[in-house]
C-alpha cells in the first residue's frame, strides 16, 4: 500500500517523519508533502509535547500510547516516529 507524507512500513510497524508543533491552539494533525504536522496543546517541557504527541498519535492510528514511540528528534521539532502494527491507517496517509 503506498503512503504520503513521508511514511514508510518496516514490517508490520509503521515509520513516520513528524514535525510537532508544541504550545497550539488545538491538537491537529495536517498531512504535508514530506512530514505530518502534528499540532499540540502541550508545552515543549519536560517531555509534555512529546507525550502529548504519542497520545495523539495513538488515537488516530488506533493503538495504545506504548506503540508509539519517537525514535530519533526527542529535544528537537523534526521527530522519526514508530508505530507498531497499526490497526488503522488514516486516509490522509494513503495515496
Amino acid at each position: 500500500m503506498p503512503l504520503r507524507c513521508g511514511a514508510r512500513w518496516d514490517g508490520d510497524d509503521l515509520l513516520l517523519v513528524v514535525r510537532v508543533i508544541p504550545r497550539a491552539s488545538a491538537d491537529a494533525v495536517l498531512p504535508e508533502a514530506d512530514c505530518l504536522k502534528v499540532r499540540v496543546l502541550s508545552p515543549p517541557v519536560d517531555g509534555k509535547a512529546n507525550r502529548r504527541l504519542t497520545e495523539v498519535l495513538a488515537e488516530q492510528f488506533a493503538v495504545p500510547r506504548r506503540r508509539v514511540t519517537v525514535e530519533r528528534g526527542a529535544t528537537g521539532r523534526a521527530k522519526r516516529v514508530r508505530i507498531q502494527a497499526p490497526r488503522k491507517v488514516p486516509a490522509f496517509l494513503l495515496g
